[in-house]
């Protein structure tokens, strides 16, 4: 998946201001791919990519819906 289905993606703090988050928006057809990718891929590592550099790996814990899909660890 590519940047063109992105909306917005940025690092933001989570809600208690502990930790540092990727909050991503896709467009709606990001949102339903995003949700293929992740409920194919559960148990897998997604690299969060930027300019050859990878910011963040977790790993899938379960299918995201485009609703969930506001913070991912850093």
């Amino acid at each position: 998946m590519t940047g063109e289905y992105l909306k917005d993606a940025r690092v933001a703090l989570d809600g208690q201001f502990t930790s540092l988050n990727v909050a991503i928006e896709f467009d709606d057809v990001g949102g339903k791919l995003f949700e293929q990718i992740t409920g194919s891929n559960v148990k897998k590592r997604l690299a969060i990519i930027l300019d050859d550099n990878v910011y963040s790996a977790p790993v899938i814990q379960e299918r995201s819906l485009e609703e969930e899909l506001r913070s991912l660890a850093v």
